[in-house]
């Protein structure tokens, strides 16, 4: 994230410690609104497991299971629609938290390509893997390309999050960091400031994942010349990282 480094993969990884809390619900949810159980669907069964692997970081043991369980859906029609479209852009999260960008943007767009058939517009599938295209194409330099999905991701959102929403947030936080990259600082901070509120809140503002982020408001400080106020909030983040 530093220097600015992306924070693309330290976001990712967030989302992965969420879903090794949520995998199981999730398959329980599934199975009581479609009746699926691993023998009637066994696609579904491998595509978890493969989460609980990424959410622990054994991406070697999630990988075969990811493209195991695609092909069998190739072979098979899922039993819940929303199965291999999530599994793709699950499986191109895997990549990106270890940096492989250019073999996670083909699964985020088939991904895309496969919710825009078979869910509505602002189905969460459809924002996930529109804001995880655009975070692989920031971090492969490709900004132009990553710009509109962001404002894209964001429209939908609006329409289906309340504002303080964290993942929302994160949108925003993600848009905020490309411009700063572009030193577009007047689009930068609105955004930056807002999405920094909002996780301060829901997360803690002494919590490491929000310091971590938090830490590109002071260098957004110093590349817009005010330097006293970054190194006096930088003093004050390196005291709080130092108590974790």
């Amino acid at each position: 994230m530093r220097n600015i480094v992306l924070p693309a993969i330290s976001l990712i990884l967030l989302c992965w410690l969420h879903m090794a809390a949520f995998a199981q619900k999730d398959y329980g949810s599934i199975q009581n609104r479609v009746g699926i159980t691993e023998h009637n669907d066994p696609g579904m069964e491998m595509s978890l497991q493969a989460q609980l692997f990424c959410s622990s970081g054994t991406f070697d043991k999630a990988e075969p299971l990811f493209k195991a369980a695609l092909k069998y859906w190739s072979q098979h029609t899922p039993v819940d629609p929303e199965a291999r479209p999530r599994c793709l852009n699950n499986f191109g999260l895997m990549y990106a938290g270890q940096g492989k960008y250019e073999q996670a943007v083909p699964l985020y767009r088939d991904s895309l390509a496969l919710s825009g058939k078979s869910l509505p517009p602002d189905h969460n599938l459809v924002v996930l893997a529109t804001d995880n295209l655009a975070q692989a194409y920031r971090a492969m330099g490709k900004y132009q390309d990553a710009e509109p999905l962001y404002k894209k991701a964001l429209a939908l959102e609006e329409k289906t999050m309340v504002p303080d929403d964290q993942d929302h947030a994160i949108t925003m936080f993600n848009l905020s960091l490309l411009y700063l990259q572009q030193k577009r600082y007047a689009e930068c901070e609105p955004l930056m400031t807002r999405s920094l509120s909002v996780l301060k809140t829901t997360l803690g503002e002494d919590n490491p994942d929000y310091l971590n982020v938090y830490k590109y408001y002071p260098a957004l400080l110093r590349q817009t010349g005010r330097t006293p106020e970054a190194d006096r909030l930088e003093e004050e983040l390196v005291k709080r990282l130092s108590a974790h």
